[in-house]
């Protein structure tokens, strides 16, 4: 029998504390050798004793401390160095996992060499279907669905349980953009790996109980960070579409997404007095570093990319 390959599963943490016990659980119980994965949690200096809690009772997990919050991207990113996969999944911390979730995704990957990442089925805590596969609407605006029952090919999946390869990250320019800081930084991701040739693919089989939204929620004594999180999303939708296409589509994607981020704004700005409408809006027209070689693609690929 074929060994099966050796798996790093990374979460980044926040002052997660409330969330680590459930998911390092459901971690153990994997059906997946316990010889063929490791589990690294990288903490973005945590003031919640998530840290010490973590190393004594869950001593199995590897956790490094960062010396400050590095968000979502760059925590990951500085997480990769110190992980030994040749497969890599990135995973939040407050998760709980069914015990083929692993399998299910290792299984999709190993289908073919050209399968670059794959995404889980993400239940809410009443176990309806959250997220599942990424596509671009009539409007050439990402959104994210649940329609498929069978693994199927998609345009991105959540950064929230991706397997990645590691052989693709290697051929990238980087794995997430450390500037989205948190939001969009998996479209980007899956973004690139399709103009690279490789497959985005979604698992259905492979379930996640997610409760969502935990790193926006304040802490005691801490203003709340909603807008921040919405600016985030707004920007780096637009980013998104500024490093992965060239002219003239670029400049032809903008109208659609100028429209419909206009009217998300002044939504916002009416019943919720959302003051950063203005600095999204410039990220319309601000440069942003094209994701490498985007230059040499041709406009049919790039137009096939968005439309699959």
């Amino acid at each position: 029998m074929q060994e099966k390959p050796f798996c790093s599963i990374l979460i980044v943490n926040f002052n997660g504390l409330e969330h680590i016990t459930e998911c390092f659980s459901s971690l153990a119980e994997l059906d997946y050798p316990k010889d063929r994965y490791e589990v690294v949690m990288v903490d973005n200096s945590s003031t919640d004793d998530s840290v010490d809690f973590a190393r004594k009772h869950f001593p199995w997990v590897k956790v490094h401390e960062f010396d400050k919050n590095y968000g979502f991207a760059e925590g990951n990113n500085r997480g990769l160095r110190l992980l030994k996969g040749e497969y890599v999944v990135f995973l939040n911390n407050d998760t709980k996992l069914r015990r083929d979730w692993l399998s299910e995704l290792v299984k999709a990957a190993n289908t073919s060499s050209d399968v670059g990442v794959c995404g889980s089925k993400m239940l809410d805590q009443r176990l309806n279907a959250e997220i599942g596969e990424g596509r671009m609407n009539m409007l050439v605006v990402p959104e994210i669905i649940s329609r498929h029952t069978e693994t199927s090919e998609c345009f991105f999946v959540s950064g929230g349980s991706m397997l990645v390869k590691r052989e693709m990250l290697d051929r990238l320019d980087q794995c997430f953009d450390p500037e989205f800081v948190a939001y969009f930084e998996d479209v980007d991701l899956c973004w690139r790996a399709r103009l690279a040739g490789y497959k985005v693919l979604y698992v259905p089989s492979s379930e996640v109980v997610h409760k969502g939204g935990v790193m926006t929620k304040p802490k005691p004594n801490q203003k709340p960070q909603i807008n921040r999180m919405k600016f985030y999303h707004y920007r780096n939708k637009i980013w998104s579409f500024r490093k992965n296409t060239r002219a003239p589509l670029t400049q032809l994607l903008m109208v659609p997404l100028a429209v419909v981020t206009i009217l998300q704004i002044v939504r916002m700005t009416v019943f919720e007095g959302w003051d950063l409408g203005i600095t999204v809006m410039k990220c319309m027209f601000s440069e942003k570093c094209k994701s490498a070689g985007i230059e040499k693609i041709p406009l049919k690929k790039q137009l096939s990319v968005l439309l699959h």
